[in-house]
């Protein structure tokens, strides 16, 4: 420590200890520097170690600007760092990141062709439900239940002797639900309870597998309830499932009656 280090702390009087504190408060708080700090006689004395002239400086003027000091004796030295093993270390820490992106790069690489050689599970199958298809190569190919296509469902035509096709030739009879059916005549709006009853209404009729059923279809709040009697358990499920396929149905609360159950 130079001669110009100030006085030892313990003659230091509670005053110059109280302004020596304010002192290296404003050192550290202000520019981050830590410097041993004794003050006599309102002189500040300042010893240690800073990083830069500019640093050096700067602890000159926040010392002299603390209320109470008269003049300071800046004792601070400039640390010299070694240019060498500083140039050392950015080389090492250069050199592993670029081991790193190439290890990245590599497992990349791999993944990519991990990738390739998986089957791509999101690509859009022609299928009946989630867990079943009506493509035979599909089924064979994906492991999933085969369902053939439904028979179309059929009404009397003019004569007694013709058929007319009223739909079916589609996987379900949602699938020739139009998305127009979603809004209605007014643009955006939704639909209302009348028009989804309709909704449902046309998709039992349009299934093969609900068309004869004689169900009373009643919509509260995008609610539909179905009501009546039907001959058989899977009657009844196989209504709900129909009714709950409508795009603006929120929920469907089967209530049917089965025949022989009652």
């Amino acid at each position: 420590m130079s001669a110009k280090a100030g006085p030892d702390p313990n003659e230091m009087t509670p005053h110059d200890r109280e302004l020596a504190g304010r002192v290296d408060r404003r050192l550290r708080d202000e520019a981050g520097i830590y410097a041993a700090v004794r003050v006599g006689d309102g002189v500040a004395y300042l010893d240690g170690l800073v990083e830069s002239a500019s640093q050096r400086d700067a602890a000159t003027d926040l010392a002299a600007a603390v209320d109470g000091v008269t003049r300071v004796e800046n004792d601070l030295e400039v640390e010299e760092f070694d240019l060498t093993e500083g140039n050392q270390q950015q080389e090492e820490r250069e050199s592993d990141t670029a081991s790193y992106l190439l290890l990245q790069d590599e497992r990349a690489d791999s993944d990519q062709r991990r990738d390739s050689l998986q089957p791509d599970f999101n690509d859009v199958i022609s299928k009946t439900g989630e867990d079943m298809t009506s493509d035979a190569m599909v089924a064979a190919e994906e492991g999933l239940p085969y369902m053939p296509p439904t028979d179309p469902v059929v009404r009397p035509a003019r004569s007694d002797q013709e058929l007319s096709i009223a739909s079916g030739f589609d996987e379900t009879a949602m699938d020739e639900f139009p998305d127009a059916l979603a809004t209605t005549a007014f643009g955006d709006a939704p639909p209302g309870d009348e028009d989804i009853r309709q909704q449902v209404l046309e998709a039992l009729a349009d299934d093969a597998v609900t068309i004869d059923l004689a169900i009373d279809v009643q919509v509260r709040d995008r609610v539909v309830y179905l009501r009546g009697q039907v001959p058989t358990m899977a009657d009844a499920d196989a209504a709900e499932e129909v009714a709950g396929r409508v795009p603006t149905v929120r929920e469907v609360r089967e209530e049917l009656d089965v025949a022989g159950l009652g």
